[in-house]
Formats: structure tokens, C-alpha cells, sequence
């Protein structure tokens, strides 16, 4: 199998779409994909997905998740690292994921990795309509001395104005 993920718009219930601006419901949502190649011919297929989102109904008091990678252990176990912040979150950096025997599509709770006191507004970025750009780095990997141990690089503000990487070990036996 091939895993994927990726940013997408969503509602408040996942579904990928909604409005933009000041009354919108768009948010950003991490969508992951196990897919299965057939070997040497033939077109894949999806084996499951699903949505990392914030189901408020208001944009402005919901959390944004967006740059996610996803690796999968030698056991079939999956993690996931992403990014995260809001209107009112600072940003920080976050982790997800499910164990092989896990019900098709699901995920545990974002388990977040810091707690930004902070806001990220440098001064050389007035940011846009979309907000201000972020380091668009994202991390997770497989360690090959046991084929078990996952570690996720995720970026999060560790001051006013600047950004710092966080180091998450993950490992399911």
C-alpha cells in the first residue's frame, strides 16, 4: 500500500468546499489516504481515508490543521504530523494517528506536541486574505534500525514572531 496526505478545505461536517471570508464556513482540514497499488498494472484503489478537521460552526473559533505527512510502521501502525492554529490558537505543531487493527478510517485524537503562548505575525509577512505563510514543513518517518519507531518534525512558534521544530518519537511494538 501507498499512504498520502494532504490539505483540503472542509465544513464544519468534512465535507471538502464551503465559503470563504469573514462569514465563511471554509477551513483548512489534513485528508490521508491508504491506497493499494496493483503491482505492475492496473489502477489503484482507495482502503481507507479520513479527515483531520474542527467541526465549529464558526471559522473564526476554529482550529486550521494543514502541512501533514504520514509514515507507516513495519507492523502497519500509521502516524501523522501536522500543523496547526486558529483566530484564536497560536500555532503548534501536532500529531495523530491509528494502530493497524483500528476500525478502517479512523484516527485517535489530535494529541498536540506544544502549547504556543504566542502569536506568529513577522514583521517582513503582512500575510493576505489566507493568512500568513508558514514554514510548509512537515516531517514523519520510519526509523530503519527497527522498523517500529516513528518520529514526526513538526514546526510550532516558540516565540513572538519566530518558528522552532518539534522532535515526537512514536513507537507501537
Amino acid at each position: 500500500p501507498i499512504w498520502t496526505a494532504h490539505n483540503i478545505g472542509v465544513t464544519a461536517s468534512g465535507v471538502a468546499g464551503g465559503t470563504t471570508g469573514a462569514s465563511g464556513t471554509k477551513r483548512d482540514a489534513v485528508r490521508w489516504y491508504e491506497l493499494s497499488v496493483p503491482v505492475g498494472s492496473g489502477t489503484p484503489t482507495v482502503v481507507e481515508s479520513g479527515t483531520v478537521y474542527d467541526t465549529a460552526t464558526n471559522v473564526s473559533t476554529a482550529r486550521q490543521y494543514w502541512i501533514p505527512s504520514v509514515m507507516v510502521s513495519g507492523q502497519g501502525h500509521a502516524a501523522l504530523g501536522f500543523s496547526t492554529a486558529g483566530t484564536t490558537f497560536h500555532a503548534d505543531a501536532v500529531t495523530n494517528g491509528r494502530l493497524v487493527g483500528d476500525p478502517l478510517g479512523t484516527l485517535g485524537a489530535p494529541t498536540f506536541l506544544t502549547a504556543s503562548t504566542t502569536a506568529y505575525n513577522p514583521s517582513g509577512d503582512s500575510g493576505s486574505s489566507s493568512g500568513r505563510r508558514w514554514g510548509d514543513y512537515s516531517f514523519t518517518s520510519l526509523d530503519p534500525n527497527d522498523d517500529m519507531t516513528m518520529w514526526s518534525i513538526q514546526e510550532f512558534c516558540d516565540g513572538a514572531n519566530t518558528y522552532g521544530l518539534e522532535v515526537a518519537r512514536s513507537e507501537e511494538r
